[in-house]
């Protein structure tokens, strides 16, 4: 007569296949924790602070003047009817309808260029349009402050030698425009790099057929290449578009 399996016997398989459920949430627990502590709590207690605004007595210099009182939807309603609102959306709007096309328009273009050979100087090119990302945010607004001030900017003398005067690129309209113009010449290397790294990953034989199909190099690009590399375009697209890189792209 066989012995029947005993209860110990009979638990076993079911507690491995239970560590073994956890694993994949034990390698994820560290990067969840992670999130949790410096991403999540933050907004969410940047959420709480929202709703609560400070109370001020007096000059506001004794211990105790200023205190914290709840003050729920208010300071959303003061914000949504603030005149300054909606103008400074349309703002935000715009440069990213300036930047985040420019500059992937023109890393896509380099990308496409390098990886078709049109150049001798392929590193030479790739570290030069990279170069702008490299130079550090401080150093970067000192140059393009030199270069944007008309009493010092070189720009202001070539435009006084062909009768023309520089405009003031820190008032009205023209700010956007000058901002814009830092964003893209700071962001476009990092998203060429990217770019061109998804492109050296293209099969050699997808562009051989197309070429002795009698395919031309921009036909090649449109119709093999640029949807190859589809998934770097909306990767970079997002990283561009994030609000961590909308002052200051990639960084």
């Amino acid at each position: 007569m066989t012995p029947s399996p005993t209860p110990t016997g009979t638990l076993r398989p079911a507690s491995r296949r239970g560590r073994r459920a956890g694993v994949p949430y034990a390698f994820l627990a560290p990067a969840l924790v992670l999130f949790a502590a410096f991403l999540a709590a933050p907004i969410g207690y940047a959420g709480y602070l929202s709703l609560r605004r400070v109370r001020v007595s007096g000059l506001g210099l004794g211990v105790g003047s200023r205190t914290e009182v709840w003050a729920g939807l208010d300071n959303y309603a003061r914000s949504l009817t603030d005149p300054e609102f909606l103008p400074s959306i349309y703002r935000i709007g715009a440069y990213g309808l300036i930047v985040v096309p420019t500059m992937l328009g023109v890393a896509l273009l380099m990308a496409l260029l390098l990886d078709a050979g049109r150049t001798r100087v392929g590193t030479f090119a790739r570290t030069a349009i990279f170069l702008p990302y490299a130079v550090p945010a401080v150093i970067a607004s000192l140059l393009w402050g030199f270069l944007y001030l008309p009493r010092v900017s070189p720009a202001a003398d070539v435009l006084e030698r062909v009768g023309l005067s520089m405009p003031d690129l820190f008032a009205g309209p023209s700010v956007l425009w000058a901002v814009a113009n830092i964003a893209v010449w700071g962001g476009t290397g990092f998203n060429m790099i990217v770019i061109y790294t998804a492109l050296r990953t293209i099969p050699t034989s997808l562009v051989e057929a197309a070429r002795l199909d009698g395919a031309s190099d921009v036909q090649i690009a449109w119709r093999v290449k640029i949807p190859m590399v589809l998934p770097s375009l909306i990767m970079t697209f997002v990283f561009s578009s994030s609000p961590r890189c909308r002052s200051s792209p990639n960084r």
